[in-house]
This record gives structure tokens, C-alpha cells and sequence, in this order.
């Protein structure tokens, strides 16, 4: 159940991973067409003008071809940022308004098209998966060089036309004995150990960039690029990020100007919803409500504020901001999106809840999310064939979608529709053999199919897979009762009882059992204590009758 082979590939992976491809609007995955492998423009830039100038005219006029990009004549800043769009540490990108993923050019400022964030302290210890650069400039090899007509810098030891990946270590070890004469070093060591470590066949890397584990990324090893006398050569496992306070990378984001705050604020969103952190949340609820009373030019800003809100249940203090990012761009499904939650959550105007739902589907029909919302809302109005389209829908678009197969199967269930719900469910669960829920709907499905058998088998691997699921205990307790299995039935209404303590109808249905299996005291606390949860609980206050 290894979920990462079902997360999908977004604008901001593929922005780095590979050439610029023909993206579906308002998708964030889904693209009519995809390159292979990453070009010459990611780092020349757009290439018409050079490609039409040189057909007419074979060499340039100048001493500088000024129809195309070539990073060795930009300054070191400009330079770096052409390997930096996608080789430097952060935990949190946050796009500059207006901008998309594809937008950076070489020659141009990467600072204006995206602020970072790092969720990790900045310090000596650690390496980041991303971070080569950051850690390059640590390095006296770089800061020593910065006055020379080379100075060291990323394509020193990677040069794109030099075809480095093939050439093997030998390579890096000749870009470093070309300042570093291994003659000159060994003659300066006293000691024989440091004399024949530094012999002209030595590897430099392995020793002054030892490669270290990373924690993200299991079975995976990266390379320091902090060029060093590394005094501890063990490689311990490090985390790339934590969840300390975020950092901005870039000096523009570090004042305390009210564009800075909106992007730190948003940048705490993301990362709060990553995290799953509440705390980040109130942060950045905070952080941007306070920005907005100054700097309102930003929609997203809005959105995110509102978003923050709806990720932690606030439904009522989200709906203004979400509206207010919808005046400002209305054409944002996510945005619809999060309003129709909104809108659901505080249990108000459902009409509202459809018609946005429906309106962010309208603009991008392969939004499958959203359609699951649209379908789970209609379901919940008892309109279950429109519910069942949409959830058909959404498979359509994405046949890996688990929750999509689980709700149709559910809505089946809830049908009468056995055999399609069993179907559903089955595929549910093939996508993910540890979905709780799905497990316990079939269970529920082979029931009422007859099947006591392979329903006691189907929700005892639920139990097995996931030991405190609620919705199993509770339903192999029920399907126990009914079948006079009284102790079992205690024993799995026990379980779910103490995993949901405060469920009055979990302690009725205990006592229940309890009192069929003659426990009557038992039966009779039990039975006290919902009806201290809940003094309308017919059924306790039947037992406490029965056993007084």
C-alpha cells in the first residue's frame, strides 16, 4: 500500500523533471503531451530567434550571440539561478502572482517568479535533497574562486555538453587536481596515511563530498556538495526537512513588507496542510489575515486564507475570503471547490453547495476530486442515481481512484445493487488493501448477500489490517450478536468501544451483549455510562430497566 505510486505527477514536479509539456488547464497533472527528457531551452531559453537567425547567417555578427541564452556569459547570480529553477533547497514553493511553473527563463531573475521556503533550520549538519547549490557555496573551493575569471560554480564539474554522467568519477577528480596538484598536496602532509590518501589515483569525492543517506528517501544516497575536510566520514540517515519554523530562501521574502507576509502566510498553508499541522494553520491564519488588511492585490492570498479555515473545520470564518478570492478570479475550479465545502460544512444553502460543484466541473470537466464531491454531496440528498454518474465520471478520468470505486460500490450497496457493489468494493480494495471502510462495506455487502461466512472473513481482515478500525469492530460485534456468538460479540464491542469511548450507541450495543451473554453487571454499567453520554438512548435505558 505504498500510496507514492499513485501520487500524481504536478505542473511543479514535471516543471523539473523534464521539458515544458502541453498541460491541461486547472488540472495540476494532466497533459496532452509530454517530452521526453529535458532540452537545450531549460537552460538557453526559447531558441526560434536563434534557430531562424542562424539559418540566414551561420555565425553571429557579434562576439555574442544575442539571439539565445548561453549561461557562461550571464554573471554568477543569473548563472546559478539557470541550475538553481530546480536545483536548490526548499520545503515550500510558492508561485509570484500571475505566474505558472513553466514561466522561468534563463537570464531572468528566479526570485520573481517563486519564493521558497525552508522547513528546516539552516545548519552544517544536515544535507537537503535539493540543497547542491546552497551547499556548494559553504565551500572554500567556491568562495575563494569568486574573484577568478572562473569562478567555481555548478557547471564547473557538470557541464551539460561535457557528458559528465558517463565519464564516471574520474572527471570530478580532474576538475579538482586542476587547482589541487596531487604532487604539491602530498609533499604538504607529514603523515604517511594523509600522504597516501592523496596519491594522484585517489578519489577527492569520496572523502571531501561523502555521499549521505537521506531519510525521505529510502535506499537512496546523495551527494554533499559542502566540499570539505569531513571529520565524522560516517553516513548517518539525515532528514532534507523538519518541522522547525519556515525560512525564506530568497532575501526579497525575508522584510517584513506586507507582500512578504501574504507569501510566508501562504507558504504556511502549505505547509500546514502537508504537515498536518494545526498550530501551522492558526499561523498562518494569522500571518496572512493581518497582510491582507494592507496588500488585498493578491487572490490567491485570499483563497489560501479561506482554504487554511476549511482545513480545520471553520467553515463560517472560511466563507468570506473564499468569496472574496472568487470576485477577484472566478475562474479557479480549487476555488469553487472550497467554497461548495464551506458551504456544506455550516449545513446552509445547498442549492449554492450544486451549483458550485458544478461550476468548477463546467470549467474543468477531468477534475475527478471534485466530481467526487459533487457525487458524495448528491448521495447525501438521497439522489443516488445522479450520485452514481457522477462517480462513474470520475473514474473515467482517473481508473486508479480508489475513493471513486468505493463510493460507487457504497452507493450500490445502498441500492440493493449487491453484485455491483460487491464488484466496486473489490476493485476498492485491490487500489488500497488497508482502506478500513471499504473492507467493512464489503463485509456489509456479503451479509446481505447471505454470505455469513466470507462477511465474518472480510471483516476480521479489516481488524487484522487495522487493528482499532471502529466501523469493523463494530459491525463483526453486530454480525456476532446476531448470530448468538455472545462472548465474541462482547469482545469486539469492547474494542470499538474504547476506540470511540464517548459513543453512547458503541456502549448500548456492548451492554447489549453483555446482557445476553448474561453479564449483568456488566451489561448494566455499560449501559449507565451512555446514558450519561446520552440520556435519550433508548436501548441503554432498556437494558438498566431489564437488569433492575
Amino acid at each position: 500500500a505504498n500510496k507514492r505510486f499513485d501520487r500524481k505527477i504536478v505542473d511543479r514536479c514535471v516543471s523539473c523533471h523534464n521539458s515544458y509539456p502541453e498541460n491541461i488547464p486547472e488540472t495540476n497533472g494532466k497533459y496532452l503531451e509530454m517530452p521526453e527528457g529535458i532540452g537545450c531551452e531549460r537552460c538557453h531559453g526559447p531558441g526560434s530567434i536563434h534557430v531562424s537567425e542562424r539559418l540566414a547567417s551561420p555565425t553571429s555578427s557579434g562576439e555574442i550571440d544575442l539571439t539565445i541564452v548561453n549561461p557562461a556569459h550571464l554573471g554568477l547570480d543569473a548563472s546559478l539561478d539557470v541550475c538553481q529553477q530546480c536545483h536548490v533547497n526548499a520545503s515550500v514553493s510558492i508561485l509570484r502572482d500571475g505566474r505558472t511553473a513553466y514561466d522561468f527563463r534563463p537570464s531572468q531573475d528566479l526570485d520573481d517568479y517563486i519564493a521558497l521556503y525552508a522547513a528546516h533550520e539552516s545548519n552544517t549538519d544536515g544535507i537537503g535533497v535539493i540543497s547542491h547549490a546552497d551547499r556548494m557555496k559553504l565551500s572554500a573551493c567556491f568562495l575563494e574562486t569568486q574573484s577568478l575569471n572562473k569562478p567555481l560554480q555548478c557547471t564547473t564539474c557538470h557541464d551539460p555538453h561535457n557528458g559528465f554522467r558517463t565519464k564516471g568519477p574520474d572527471i570530478f577528480n580532474a576538475t579538482c587536481t586542476s587547482c589541487h596538484e596531487s604532487q604539491q598536496l602530498v609533499s604538504s602532509f607529514e603523515s604517511k596515511l594523509d600522504r597516501e590518501n592523496h596519491a594522484a589515483e585517489s578519489n577527492c569525492i569520496s572523502c571531501h563530498m561523502p555521499k549521505r543517506d537521506i531519510i525521505e528517501a529510502p535506499h537512496s544516497a546523495f551527494t554533499d556538495h559542502w566540499i570539505r575536510i569531513v571529520k565524522d566520514s560516517t553516513s548517518k540517515p539525515e532528514a532534507a526537512h523538519t518541522d522547525a519554523i519556515l525560512t525564506a530562501v530568497f532575501e526579497k521574502d525575508t522584510s517584513e513588507s506586507a507582500s512578504s507576509r501574504l507569501y510566508r502566510g501562504m507558504a504556511l498553508v502549505t505547509e500546514g496542510k502537508r504537515t498536518g499541522s494545526k498550530e501551522v494553520l492558526i499561523e498562518a491564519i494569522s500571518v496572512l489575515g493581518k497582510a491582507l488588511g494592507q496588500d488585498q492585490s493578491i487572490s490567491e492570498a485570499f483563497y489560501l486564507h479561506g482554504f487554511a479555515f476549511v482545513l480545520l473545520g471553520r467553515f463560517t470564518e472560511a466563507i468570506p475570503s473564499l468569496e472574496q478570492a472568487l470576485r477577484m478570479d472566478a475562474s479557479k475550479p480549487e476555488r469553487l471547490n472550497a467554497l461548495g465545502q464551506a458551504y456544506e460544512g455550516i449545513r446552509q444553502a445547498p442549492e449554492k453547495v450544486e451549483q458550485l460543484y458544478r461550476e468548477a466541473l463546467r470549467i474543468q470537466p477531468a477534475l475527478s476530486d471534485i466530481r467526487l464531491n459533487l457525487g458524495r454531496f448528491l448521495e447525501s440528498r438521497n439522489r443516488l442515481d445522479e450520485a452514481i454518474t457522477e462517480y462513474k465520471l470520475a473514474i473515467t478520468f482517473e481508473k486508479w481512484n480508489e475513493i471513486a470505486f468505493f463510493n460507487l460500490g457504497t452507493a450500490y450497496l445502498r441500492k440493493g445493487e449487491l453484485k455491483r457493489a460487491e464488484s466496486n468494493l473489490n476493485r476498492a480494495l485491490e487500489l488500497n488493501p488497508f482502506h478500513g471502510s471499504t473492507m467493512s462495506n464489503l463485509g456489509l455487502t456479503y451479509l446481505q448477500m447471505g454470505n455469513v461466512s466470507k462477511a465474518e472473513s472480510t471483516l476480521r481482515l479489516a481488524i487484522t489490517r487495522i487493528p482499532f478500525h471502529t466501523e469493523s469492530l463494530d459491525n463483526l460485534g453486530t454480525l456476532y450478536l446476531n448470530s448468538e456468538n455472545y462472548p465474541a460479540s462482547v469482545s469486539m464491542f469492547k474494542r470499538a468501544a474504547n476506540t470511540s469511548p464517548q459513543s453512547d450507541v458503541l456502549l448500548s450495543k456492548l451492554a447489549l451483549a453483555q446482557f445476553r451473554n448474561e453479564e449483568y453487571v456488566a451489561a448494566e454499567q455499560s449501559a449507565r455510562k451512555a446514558l450519561s453520554i446520552n440520556p435519550q438512548n433508548e436501548l441503554a435505558a432498556q437494558i438498566v430497566a431489564a437488569v433492575e
